[in-house]
């Protein structure tokens, strides 16, 4: 069991971690909201939800919105 528990956690890792899927939330948050979205950080969570904690979030151009903190959640069967 707890084996599965750290292989799920990696995995996790592996596929929310790092620079490229920050710039893809960006991106897609971005074209949503017709404005640039900007993230300082993105790390992964794997409990009591998969998902990502993004902070330093800013959108517009002048920083007509900033949010210091937010979470990014998803169901297992989103990832694979």
């Amino acid at each position: 069991m707890l084996v599965a528990v750290a292989g799920l956690a990696l995995a996790v890792r592996v596929l929310l971690g790092g620079d490229r899927i920050k710039a893809a939330v960006e991106a897609q948050a971005s074209a949503a909201l017709g404005r640039p979205v900007t993230i300082r950080g993105a790390v992964p969570r794997l409990l009591p939800r998969v998902g990502l904690e993004l902070t330093g979030i800013t959108i517009g151009e002048g920083r007509e919105v900033t949010i210091d903190q937010a979470l990014l959640t998803t169901g297992l069967r989103a990832l694979f």
